[in-house]
C-alpha cells in the first residue's frame, strides 16, 4: 500500500506558518530527490567497476563495487545489492582470493534465492561450485552443482543443465567415484551437441576420456580424447588443445610408448609457443627432455640384451 494521501485541510492545518509550511514542503521533496542521488551514485560506481574489469584493473574494480554495496543495501534493492556481491566475488576471483570470492557469491545466491531470481541463483551456484572445487571442498561443490541442475530444468535451460551435469561428473571423478561420474558426463555429451556448444562438447568428450582412463579403460580414453583433440581444433580452443595433447602424451608414457608421447608433446610445445605461455612451455620442454631419455634407455636395454656374434 502507499503512503496514505494528506488532504487539503490536514495540510494547511499543519501549515500554520509560511515558513512551516516552506520547510515541510522541501522535506517531502528532498527524500526522493536524495534517494535519486544515492541510485545515481551507486550506478555510476558500478558501471565504473565493470569498465575496470574490461581493462584487468581488478582492484580498482573491487573498490568501486565495495563502495557501491552499501549504497544499494542503504536504497533497500536486493536486485543491484545482489549484482553487486556478485561483481565483488568475479573481482576477489580474479585475484585468486577464493575464499573471499566464495563469500560474496555466497551472499548474491542467498539474496537471489530470497527474490525469486533463478537465473541469477544458478550463475552465482555455479561460480560457489568452481570455488568450492578449488579449495578442495569437493562435496560442497558437488551440492552446489546439483542444486544448478535441479534450477535449470525448472527454468528449462539446456545448456546450463548440460554444464552441470558435466560439472557434477568431474566433481565425482575428483572424489574418486569414477562409475557416477562418468554417467553424468556421457549424458551431458548428448544435450552439449543439441544446443550446438561445441566447446561444451569438446569439454564433455575430454572429461569422459579421463575418467575412461582412470576405470582402466585406456583404449576408450584414447578414443575419446582424440575426438576432444579433432573439436577444439576446429573451434580454434588453443588452451583446450593443450591441454588434451598433453594427457594424451601422459597415457602413452604410462603405457611404455615412448616414441609416440614424444611426438604428442612435441605437438604440445608448439601451442604453448603459440599461446605465449612460458611455464607451459617450460614444462613441455621437461616433459620432451624426459621422453628422449626414456627412449635413450630403452635403446640402451635392447642393445644389452641383443646376442654379440662370437669369434
Amino acid at each position: 500500500m502507499g503512503r496514505k494521501r494528506v488532504g487539503w485541510w490536514e495540510w494547511k492545518r499543519r501549515c500554520s506558518s509560511k515558513a512551516t509550511c516552506h520547510k515541510l514542503d522541501v522535506t517531502r521533496r528532498a527524500m526522493p530527490l536524495a534517494q535519486d542521488q544515492v541510485r545515481v551514485k551507486a550506478q555510476t560506481l558500478f558501471r565504473e567497476a565493470w569498465d575496470q574489469f574490461q581493462s584487468e584493473q581488478w582492484h580498482q574494480g573491487e573498490v568501486s563495487v565495495k563502495t557501491a554495496l552499501p549504497l544499494w543495501r542503504q536504497l533497500k534493492d536486493p536486485y543491484w545489492t545482489a549484482m553487486t556481491a556478485y561483481s565483488i566475488g568475479y573481482s576477489l576471483d580474479k585475484q585468486r582470493q577464493a575464499t573471499g570470492a566464495l563469500a560474496a557469491f555466497r551472499e548474491s545466491a542467498q539474496i537471489r534465492r530470497q527474490i525469486g531470481d533463478r537465473s541469477g541463483l544458478i550463475r552465482s551456484l555455479n561460480y560457489m561450485g568452481e570455488l568450492s572445487q578449488r579449495l578442495g571442498r569437493g562435496a560442497e561443490a558437488l551440492g552446489h552443482y546439483q542444486e544448478v541442475l535441479v534450477l535449470s530444468r525448472a527454468v528449462r535451460d539446456r545448456g546450463f543443465e548440460a554444464g552441470a551435469l558435466l560439472d557434477i561428473g568431474s566433481t565425482l571423478e575428483t572424489l574418486a567415484r569414477y562409475e557416477a561420474g562418468l554417467r553424468y558426463a556421457q549424458a551431458a555429451l548428448p544435450i552439449f551437441r543439441a544446443v550446438q556448444d561445441e566447446q561444451g562438447e569438446a569439454a564433455a568428450l575430454s572429461t569422459i576420456g579421463g575418467i575412461q582412463y582412470r576405470l582402466g579403460n585406456r583404449r576408450e580414453s584414447l578414443r575419446f580424447y582424440e575426438f576432444a583433440l579433432a573439436k577444439v581444433r576446429k573451434i580454434k580452443a588453443k588452451t583446450g588443445e593443450a591441454f588434451i595433447l598433453s594427457n594424451l602424451g601422459y597415457i602413452h608414457e604410462y603405457s611404455g610408448e615412448f616414441e609416440a608421447a614424444l611426438q604428442y608433446f612435441e605437438r604440445n610445445l608448439t601451442v604453448y609457443r603459440k599461446l605465449g605461455d612460458k611455464e607451459g612451455e617450460a614444462k613441455c620442454a621437461a616433459n620432451i627432455n624426459r621422453m628422449k631419455w626414456k627412449l635413450k634407455q630403452q635403446l640402451k636395454a635392447v642393445e644389452d640384451i641383443r646376442p654379440r656374434a662370437s669369434w
